[in-house]
């Protein structure tokens, strides 16, 4: 039997481990926020830097999209993520296009895609996935 020291939760030795542990899960990593460069006739609807496409990964390895696109091919790329922000397998996620049913394709080739939906504008918002290892 292993002895385990008892630790009153109000103790400075709690609050100690505590903190540890939430360090150790929780990474200070600072967040870089990228553009997409848009492909394929695809373009950012707004037109602003505030509108446009963007993904970054979190301190959990979770890449995160966001931004709207306008007038290019459904079913043809929009943008290439950037080796270590591409998953392992194909990912396809539901999305809203021009208030319809839309639906995404993130490749592990790192193409990102319109599959299904409108090219009047296509929203990215909400897609996240895991990164895979590379």
């Amino acid at each position: 039997m292993i002895a385990v020291p008892v630790i009153h939760t109000n103790s400075v030795a709690h609050r100690r481990l505590l903190a540890q542990a939430i360090n150790q899960v929780i990474k200070t990593d600072i967040v870089t926020v990228e553009n997409a460069d848009m492909s394929n006739s695809w373009v950012n609807y707004y037109g602003t830097a505030q509108g446009n496409v963007k993904y970054w990964k979190d301190a959990f390895n979770v890449v995160h999209l966001t931004g709207l696109v306008k007038s290019g091919t459904i079913g043809a790329e929009a943008f290439i993520l950037p080796p270590g922000y591409r998953p392992e397998i194909q990912i396809v996620h539901p999305v809203c296009s021009n208030n319809l049913f839309g639906q995404a394709a993130i490749e592990t080739s790192g193409g990102v895609a319109p599959n299904v939906g409108s090219n009047t504008w296509f929203a990215f918002d909400g897609i996240t996935f895991l990164a895979g290892d590379e």
